[in-house]
C-alpha cells in the first residue's frame, strides 16, 4: 500500500463537510485528512469507513476511490506478522478525561465541533487552573493552559498558538523555572557537569528556541529517514550540548530575547538559521574527528567553548536535539574525516583515548560547489575551477586534465575515472549544435586587468596562490579606490571595493563578505545614495510612480539578503522555468509588494533589524519571504485568487502599504518575480488557485476591472524580497 501522490497540498480533507487542506506527513506524503480531529473523528461514522483491520482504532487508508484494509504501511505489516502497531505514528491520541482536569470538578469536558474533548469544562476552570499551579501556561500567550497531545504536554495552549510562534520563527521564548522543562534541563546540565575542577554553575534562565518551519522540517524529514533506514527509534536522538560564541546579552532577561546582527555571534547565527558546516573549526581550527558539528553529553565540556565577548555577566549554552542515527565509536583521532565512516550517521568520541570527555559529531560531509539545478561541478568554486587553466597551459595535458572541447577554457568534467570531452551539459549540447556556449552558469570570470584599475598606476595586479590575477596591485590601492570614489565599496565590510564576478559587480568585496552576510540572513544592508543601485531602484520607483499625485522622495534604499535555504530555492525555480519554457532567467521581473510595517526598520542605520512583532508583514517578508499562506489576510479579497500578489506600478503598490508606527516614513519592498509564461487577465477569476494550465503566472491588464497592472505568483519559491525603499 504505497503513499498516495496524486494528492497535494491543496486536496481536501475527506471528512465530510470539511473544506481544510490535507495534512502532510514530515516525509512528505499526504494524509486523507486534515488533523487527528477529523481522522479519529471518522470513527463515529463506521457505515460509511472502515476502520484498520489490525488496531480497530483509525480509519482505513483511502486511495482516491479504492478504499485498504489497513490505516497505513505499519498497521498492514504488523497484521501481516501477527503483532500489533503500537509505534504508530497515527497513533490515536489519548482517551481524554470524562470529567474535567481541574479539581474538585466533575463537570464533563468541553466538546469542539469535531467532538473531541478538551482538559477542561470551560475557559473559567482552563484560567483557574493556572491560577493553582495544576497546570502549565502557554510558553507563547501565558495565558491558557498547554495543551496535551497525545499524552504528551505540547508548549502551547493551541493549535493556533503554535502556528504564531512557528510563523514567527526563528525566536526563544521563556520556560518558566516553576515547570517540568526548566527543572528537567536544569537536571540534564547538573548531572552531566563532569569536570571535578570547575564547580557546577548556576541556571538563572532556560529559553525554548523555536526554529523556522523550513528547518523544523528538514530535520524531521532527516530523522524519519534515519529511523527508517537504520530501524532506529527517533533517528537514535540525543540531547546534546554545544558551548559557541555570545557578542550580546540575549537572553539575560525577559526583555533580552531579540537576536542581535553582529556577524561575531555565532549563538545569535545559530538560533537563526541553525547549525551550519560551513561554519566548522572556525574558531579554533582544529576538528579532532575531521570537518563536522561536534556536540557533547557533557555539559562542563561544552562550557569550555563557551565565549562571552559582550558585557553580559552570564554565560549561555545550547541544549540540541542530534540525530545521531547508528554512531561509529572512536578513541583516536581521525582529522581527515570528511564523512562519518561508511555505514555510520555520526562519530562518537569515546573518553580513553586522546579524550576525557565524550564528543557526538554529526552529518560531516565534503564541501563541494553545487550548481543551482542540484547539479555539481568539478571543483570547490571557480577560483579552483579557472585556476587548473594556468595548470594545464597552452597544451591543456599537464597533470592529465584536458580543456573543455567546445569552450577551451574551462577543464573537462571529471565522473570518477572517467573524463568527459566537455566541462558541462551546456557546453557539450552547444558543440553538437556547432554553436559556442556564452550563456552557461559555469562561464568563466571575464579577464581580470593586468595593470592595477586605480587611476595613473600601471603596475600589475596582485596574483593569488591559484594563478588569478586580481583588479588592484595592492590592498592600499584597494582602499584608495574606494576612498577616492573610483569605485564602489563592499556592502558587508565597508572597507574594500566590490569585486567583479563574470562582468558584473558584485556586492561584496570577497567571498568571505558575501559569507558573513548570508550567514546572518535573514538581514539588511544599507545601499549608499551614491551607489548605482540606489540610482537604478530610485529612477525605477520614480518612473513607475503612474497615480496623478506628487511623486514622493526616495529617503533610504537596503538590500535584503534571504536565507541561503530560500535562495537555493528560488535559483532552482527560476532555472527549471528557464529550461521548461525557454526563457532566459525565467522572465524574472523587478515588482512592488506594499505591506503592513508595524516597526521603524529600514529608517536610519539604528533600524536595521527586523521585528518580532507578529503584525510587522513586512519584517516577516524579510525573514521568511512571501507565504502563499498569508494570501488575502488584508484584504481578504484576491481578484485573481489565493497568490502573491505584485505590481509595476509603485504607486499602485503604494495603496497597500500601511505604517502602524510612529515613523514619518513609508516602506515597500522591491522583488524579484519569476514570471514564466504569463497569461493576461482583464476580468476577475477569484477561483484561481494556481496558474492556468500551461502557464507559471498571471498579470492583471488594465481596461477591465483594473486601473493599474497586477502579477500574481502561487508559489511561495517564485518570488524573493530584493529590497526595502524608504520613503516619504
Amino acid at each position: 500500500m504505497c503513499a498516495d501522490r496524486t494528492r497535494r497540498q491543496d486536496t481536501l480533507c475527506h471528512y465530510p463537510g470539511c473544506r481544510r487542506n490535507v495534512w502532510q506527513d514530515p516525509d512528505g506524503s499526504y494524509s486523507s485528512y486534515c488533523g487527528t480531529s477529523h481522522r479519529d473523528a471518522m470513527k463515529d461514522l463506521n457505515d460509511i469507513v472502515k476502520l484498520c483491520k489490525n488496531c480497530d482504532a483509525r480509519p482505513v487508508y483511502i486511495q482516491d476511490v479504492h478504499v485498504h484494509d489497513f490505516c497505513g504501511r505499519r498497521c498492514r505489516d504488523a497484521f501481516l506478522r501477527g503483532v500489533d502497531n503500537s509505534a504508530s505514528r497515527r497513533g490515536t491520541p489519548a482517551p481524554s478525561s470524562p470529567v474535567c482536569k481541574l479539581p474538585r470538578c466533575h463537570k464533563p469536558p468541553f466538546k469542539d465541533l469535531d467532538g473531541m474533548a478538551g482538559d477542561y469544562c470551560s475557559n473559567a476552570h482552563r484560567i483557574e487552573a493556572l491560577q493553582m499551579g495544576v497546570a502549565e501556561a502557554c510558553i507563547l500567550c501565558s495565558q491558557w493552559p498547554k495543551a496535551t497531545v497525545n499524552e504528551t504536554l505540547s508548549n502551547f495552549c493551541s493549535k493556533r498558538c503554535g502556528e504564531q510562534a512557528s510563523a514567527s520563527a526563528p525566536l526563544i521564548l521563556g520556560i518558566s523555572n516553576n515547570t517540568e522543562t526548566f527543572r528537567n534541563v536544569l537536571l540534564q546540565f547538573s548531572c552531566q557537569w563532569k569536570h571535578p575542577n570547575k564547580p557546577a554553575p548556576t541556571v538563572v534562565k532556560i529559553w525554548k528556541i523555536i526554529c523556522d518551519k523550513d528547518h523544523d522540517n528538514d530535520f524531521s524529514r532527516y530523522r524519519l529517514g534515519v529511523e527508517r533506514s537504520r530501524d532506529l527509534l527517533g533517528g537514535n536522538s540525543r540531547r546534546q550540548w554545544h558551548g559557541t560564541a555570545r557578542c550580546c546579552n540575549i537572553g539575560d532577561t525577559d526583555d533580552k530575547r531579540d537576536m542581535c546582527q553582529n556577524d561575531a555571534c555565532s549563538l545569535c547565527g545559530i538560533i537563526r538559521t541553525s547549525f551550519r558546516k560551513v561554519k566548522a573549526g572556525e574558531r579554533n581550527n582544529f576538528g579532532r574527528f575531521g570537518r563536522g558539528i561536534y556536540t557533547t553529553g557533557t555539559s562542563s565540556k561544552a562550557d569550555d567553548y563557551v565565549k562571552q565577548a559582550g558585557r553580559s555577566q552570564y554565560k549561555a549554552m545550547l541544549l540540541n536535539d542530534v540525530v545521531v542515527g547508528k554512531g561509529k565509536k572512536m578513541t583516536t583521532n581521525a582529522r581527515s574525516l570528511v564523512k562519518p565512516p561508511s555505514g555510520f550517521d555520526s562519530v562518537i568520541g569515546i573518553p580513553g583515548g586522546t579524550l576525557n570527555f565524550d564528543e557526538t559529531v554529526a552529518a560531516v560531509e565534503h564541501y563541494i560547489w553545487t550548481d543551482p539545478d542540484g547539479s555539481y561541478s568539478s571543483y570547490c568554486g571557480a577560483s579552483h575551477r579557472d585556476a587548473m587553466r594556468q595548470v594545464n597551459g597552452a597544451s591543456g595535458q599537464q597533470l592529465g586534465v584536458r580543456l573543455c572541447t567546445n569552450c577551451n577554457m574551462r577543464p573537462v568534467y571529471v565522473q570518477t575515472n572517467q573524463k568527459h570531452d566537455f566541462c558541462g551539459i551546456r557546453c557539450s549540447t552547444a558543440f553538437r549544435q556547432g554553436q559556442e556556449n556564452p550563456g552557461s552558469p559555469r562561464a568563466s570570470p571575464a579577464p581580470a586587468s593586468r595593470v592595477c584599475k586605480l587611476p595613473r598606476c600601471n603596475k600589475p595586479t596582485f596574483v593569488d596562490p591559484n594563478g588569478v590575477p586580481g583588479e588592484y596591485c595592492t590592498n592600499a590601492h584597494r582602499r584608495e579606490a574606494t576612498r577616492s570614489g573610483a569605485i564602489e565599496e563592499c556592502l558587508c565590510c565597508l572597507r574594500w571595493p566590490k569585486s567583479v564576478i563574470n562582468g558584473k559587480t558584485s556586492d561584496f568585496c570577497s567571498k568571505r563578505c558575501s559569507e558573513i552576510t548570508f550567514s546572518a540572513a535573514p538581514t539588511i544592508l544599507n545601499v549608499s545614495s551614491d551607489m548605482d543601485a540606489f540610482r537604478d531602484v530610485s529612477k525605477q520607483f520614480q518612473d513607475q510612480w503612474k497615480h496623478p499625485t506628487s511623486v514622493p522622495t526616495v529617503h533610504k534604499i537596503w538590500k535584503i539578503y534571504c536565507d541561503k535555504q530560500h535562495n537555493g530555492q528560488f535559483s532552482r525555480y527560476r532555472l527549471s522555468v528557464e529550461r521548461l519554457r525557454n526563457i532566459p532567467n525565467g522572465n524574472s521581473k523587478r515588482r512592488w509588494h506594499g505591506t503592513i510595517r508595524a516597526c521603524n526598520i529600514g529608517d536610519s542605520e539604528a533600524w536595521a533589524s527586523v521585528c518580532q512583532s507578529n503584525a510587522c508583514s513586512l519584517c516577516g517578508i524579510i525573514k521568511t519571504s512571501f507565504r502563499l499562506a498569508n494570501a488575502g489576510q488584508r484584504t481578504n479579497f484576491g481578484r485573481f485568487g489565493a497568490g502573491i500578489y505584485t505590481s509595476a506600478t509603485s504607486s499602485k503598490a503604494n495603496d497597500y502599504v500601511h505604517q502602524r508606527g510612529r515613523s514619518p516614513y513609508k516602506a515597500m519592498l522591491l522583488s524579484d518575480v519569476v514570471m514564466g509564461k504569463a497569461i493576461k487577465l482583464t476580468t476577475d477569476n477569484v477561483s484561481l488557485r494556481e496558474a492556468p494550465a500551461g502557464y507559471d503566472s498571471v498579470v492583471g491588464e488594465p481596461g477591465g476591472s483594473l486601473k493599474y497592472d497586477e502579477a500574481i505568483v502561487y508559489k511561495n519559491e517564485a518570488i524573493r524580497p530584493l529590497f526595502l525603499v524608504i520613503y516619504r
